[in-house]
């Protein structure tokens, strides 16, 4: 039913909004019923994912770029499955045998100011091996454009088990302990249900051999995977370091609710581009086996538009409600002190969307050591940014450290793609969503809509949505998010 790419796109992108819609209802009436321990959560889970890369060994990034000179038609890809696997294997290892001597060292970063929750420290290990097993089997199914189900056992199955886990140890059903096993058993069960939904689909990919590994092979895989480990270790700082430098710099585990909570609104934002990078990667990499650049710069183009697209609307949404959020929060007015955090992480991420699918042409082409030198850098940049910026302005410094490394790294991929690719882009159609953007949120923020916050929501969203919607598919600024939409528009009228 839904075997195209575009369709699995737009459906995961409706799991994320689903997921989404749960964590901002948990945002406004669980999470800040208990800061400290939804701190206490989101550190070890965001650690744990800064981690994941090192664990994966490569093996992400070999999954995809790799998968089409193991392909076979019986489906068994000359045991390509259980080579990734192995990597994956003997990452967790190397990860355990460095968690295990390296404890006492990592635990310092750890402390909180109360005693009771630094013995939950040991559980990064179990939960960064089980984390990256699903982003293994996850990126795996997206060579066969398989994002829905992977979307629902590795994302969304979280959105329901956090909240649901913090509102019992809340109400005294549970406690801290359950709460943090709790964790981990969300993503054994998220990685046993992905790993049986791979059999099902896959049951020959099974297959355990290693004869089709020549030493050329082997030699040109591993190369790859030593320089994706660290471009991807290198992107984890950028994306996951501030949560752990603001628990360095800043112990109290208050912090990281407020930080987490306008950190997740600005992943909010950048939702569309996950959906279209999963179902676009594999693209990318089979145009650029193929030297094929006219596609390229198709799929460069009609991504970037839509992702700017989706990006402004998303943003511009949830900026115009955020007073009435936050007077609807208990403990609002602790909240309130990171509007900075989403107003940096927002831009950060709005032109990172916008810059399209730079990383992916860099990567899946011969110039991917690029990818790994910028990263490295930006990795480095935004450390020393992080260490600045949190001392003097606090939780906001890490949000504004993220928006200048972030900005600096894509503006360089603009540049190099476009002088080795020859392709942008941009196009004059982006400055109109913009502009659309501003005049269609200044118009719905002033609109009288009384002082209770919740029918202030409701007036401004409606408005707004009404109003950049018309004007978007009026001038058709995306070709394709008004074919998909006119497409469901159809289908309605056809299920009535």
């Amino acid at each position: 039913m839904f075997n195209s790419p575009g369709k699995q796109s737009i459906v995961r992108i409706g799991i994320s909004i689903a997921g989404s819609v749960i964590g901002t209802l948990s945002t406004l009436y669980i999470y800040p019923q208990d800061m400290t321990l939804h701190g206490l959560c989101m550190f070890l889970l965001t650690t744990a994912l800064m981690f994941t890369p090192f664990l994966l060994f490569g093996s992400g990034a070999v999954a995809i770029n790799n998968y089409n000179e193991f392909k076979t038609h019986d489906k068994r890809d000359n045991g390509f499955l259980a080579v990734i696997f192995s990597m994956y294997l003997f990452g967790s290892a190397l990860f355990a045998l460095v968690f295990f001597f390296g404890g006492e060292w990592f635990g310092s970063f750890f402390y909180s100011g109360k005693t009771e929750y630094n013995k939950y420290f040991g559980y990064i290990l179990p939960l960064t091996i089980l984390q990256a097993g699903c982003a293994l089997i996850d990126v795996y199914l997206n060579n066969f454009t398989k994002v829905i189900i992977p979307a629902i056992f590795r994302e969304f199955l979280l959105k329901l088990t956090l909240p649901l886990l913090i509102g019992l140890h809340v109400l005294g059903y549970i406690s801290v302990d359950t709460v943090v096993f709790g964790l981990a058993g969300n993503y054994m069960l998220a990685l046993a249900l992905l790993i049986l939904y791979t059999i099902y689909l896959r049951r020959q990919s099974f297959t355990v051999t290693f004869k089709f590994l020549n030493r050329e092979r082997v030699k040109r895989i591993v190369n790859y995977a030593f320089f994706a480990i660290l471009g991807a270790f290198g992107t984890q700082l950028v994306n996951y370091l501030d949560i752990v430098m603001i628990k360095a710099i800043l112990p109290p585990l208050e912090f990281i609710s407020v930080y987490s909570m306008h950190y997740n609104l600005a992943n909010f934002i950048n939702m569309p581009i996950i959906a279209v990078i999963s179902v676009a990667s594999p693209l990318v990499a089979r145009y650029m086996a193929d030297k094929d650049h006219e596609k390229i710069s198709h799929i460069y183009i009609s991504t970037s538009t839509i992702m700017l697209l989706l990006g402004c609307f998303l943003m511009a949404g949830i900026l115009i409600n955020m007073e009435s959020i936050y007077t609807l929060m208990k403990n609002g007015d602790a909240y309130r002190s990171g509007l900075l955090v989403l107003v940096f992480l927002g831009f950060a991420k709005l032109f990172d969307m916008a810059t399209g699918l730079n990383s992916q042409i860099i990567g899946y082409s011969s110039y991917y050591k690029v990818n790994f030198y910028t990263v490295i850098f930006l990795g480095l940049l935004n450390t020393v940014l992080n260490f600045v910026f949190i001392h003097s302005i606090g939780i906001a410094g890490a949000a504004l450290a993220t928006l200048i490394a972030m900005t600096l790294f894509n503006i360089f991929k603009l540049y190099f793609v476009r002088k080795k690719f020859g392709v942008w882009p941009f196009k004059i159609k982006d400055l109109y969503i913009i502009a659309t953007t501003l005049v269609v949120a200044v118009l719905a923020f002033i609109m009288p809509a009384g002082k209770n916050p919740y029918i202030q929501i409701l007036i401004r969203s409606t408005v707004f949505t009404t109003l950049f919607w018309a004007v978007a598919f009026y001038f058709n600024y995306s070709p394709q998010v008004t074919l998909m939409a006119t497409n469901l528009i159809r289908r309605i009228k056809l299920i009535r």
